[in-house]
């Protein structure tokens, strides 16, 4: 397994169903907020939010993707 540490991204935004039963929540948070600039978002979905909740995906990301720095020229 990798650790959090080895991973370099600028940002990242992980969306976390809130009714998730295959794995513990709250460890995988904390491993997450190991990141650098992590942004954690609870969705209201059983276990895969892209399927479960489309539009509450979009929206959080949408919503994440406004709140990045622009990009230089």
């Amino acid at each position: 397994m990798t650790s959090s540490r080895s991973i370099t991204a600028p940002a990242v935004l992980a969306l976390l169903s809130k009714g998730i039963t295959f794995t513990d929540l709250e460890a995988t948070a904390r491993l997450l907020r190991a990141l650098p600039r992590v942004e954690i978002e609870r969705l209201d979905a059983y276990h895969w939010p892209l399927t479960e909740q489309p539009d509450a995906v979009r929206e959080a990301i949408e919503r994440w993707c406004a709140r990045l720095p622009a990009a230089p020229d």
